[in-house]
């Protein structure tokens, strides 16, 4: 399973992940889950992205937590880790994983 960054969701809502608190994470679940409740459709656009409603459930779970919250924003600030955690690092131990199979 690879690294996806719950920031991203904020990014697109133009939520900064420093007004991020225990408040706002409740506000923001509430206004995407009245999203969800005012369409047929099983998933919500949200500044060209495609979100189901199971995926809003679990970033908003993983934002919930504050110390992973610290380390999304550290990782999310490193525009190459970031890159490499959620894209080429499949490559890289899929490499791994053919040479030693």
């Amino acid at each position: 399973m690879s690294y996806h960054s719950p920031l991203h969701l904020l990014v697109c809502l133009q939520i900064s992940p420093d007004e991020i608190n225990a408040e706002s994470i409740l506000r923001l679940k509430s206004k995407l889950l009245a999203e969800f409740s005012l369409t047929t459709d099983i998933t919500i656009n949200i500044n060209g992205t495609a979100y189901t409603k199971d995926a809003i459930l679990k970033i908003i779970d993983q934002l919930k937590v504050v110390d992973d919250l610290t380390i999304h924003k550290e990782i999310y600030s490193k525009t190459s880790l970031l890159n490499w955690m959620e894209t080429l690092h499949r490559k890289y131990f899929r490499l791994i994983w053919q040479k030693t199979s």
